[in-house]
């Protein structure tokens, strides 16, 4: 993903364009589990912009995209979600995303925030719970989705980034006044590991706890409350596309 400058680029400076690499360099532009699997038990209240990036949060005002409370558990950034689809979110498992999409074969397709599966983890999810329509979001929460878009995808990129190739790289900085900058730096392949190596952090559950259930231990006893219609052409490009990206184990995704 690429930070826009405000600068004109030649050739040779779009060749060296420096890239985002983690979160904290990032900046955003712009009780009933209604959301995803209507379910009415072991509901928690997911943060869209996790619980461990306050920090992130403070520094990018994301207070002016909220209601109520300034801080980051104010209603615009929270999603009720059952307790094993909150695990898995906080996985990155999968996102929420705007898509172009029918909740019947017969009408007009609309966009709407639907669920989009990421990650091979959740394959057992996938004939339930990809590309579900998410009920239960604030109509204020574009720029919150935006920045969990980014918090799981940016991680999802990390074999890349520490592949041992030098890169061109942007960093957040801060002045001596405090005011916040940006640096393009020559990071060779060691440092970049060294850097951006670790773990990275999980999003946790205030609720979860040694013995939490993860998907395949729970139920099958709610199923979402609409199923999205994709148009046909879209069905077949997305399952293409999703088979060349997620490795199969021996089973093969249906709908």
């Amino acid at each position: 993903y690429r930070l826009d400058l405000g600068r004109a680029y030649t050739e040779a400076a779009v060749a060296l364009y420096p890239i985002v690499l983690s979160l904290q360099d990032w900046d955003p532009i712009v009780t009933m589990d209604y959301s995803i699997t209507n379910a009415g038990y072991a509901v928690e209240e997911a943060h869209l912009v996790p619980k461990e990036e306050r920090v992130w949060y403070r520094e990018n005002e994301m207070e002016r995209y909220g209601v109520g409370l300034p801080d980051i558990d104010n209603k615009v950034n929270l999603l009720p979600l059952r307790k094993d689809i909150h695990y898995s979110f906080g996985a990155r498992w999968f996102v929420i995303v705007p898509k172009m999409v029918t909740t019947d074969s017969s009408l007009q397709a609309s966009p709407q925030y639907v669920t989009h599966i990421i990650s091979q983890s959740a394959a057992e999810l996938w004939p339930t719970y990809h590309t579900t329509i998410v009920e239960s979001i604030h109509p204020k929460s574009r720029a919150y989705l935006f920045a969990r878009f980014a918090w799981a995808i940016l991680f999802r990129v990390k074999l890349f980034v520490i592949a041992g190739e030098p890169r061109h790289v942007i960093r957040v900085a801060r002045t001596p006044a405090g005011t916040k900058e940006y640096k393009t730096e020559h990071c060779g392949g060691a440092e970049l590991e060294n850097t951006y190596g670790g773990g990275g952090r999980q999003e946790s559950s205030d609720e979860t706890a040694p013995g939490v259930m993860l998907p395949q231990q729970l139920s099958e006893a709610t199923t979402p409350a609409t199923k999205v219609h994709l148009e046909p052409a879209l069905e077949v490009e997305l399952r293409t596309v999703l088979h060349e990206v997620i490795p199969q184990q021996g089973e093969t995704f249906e709908n």
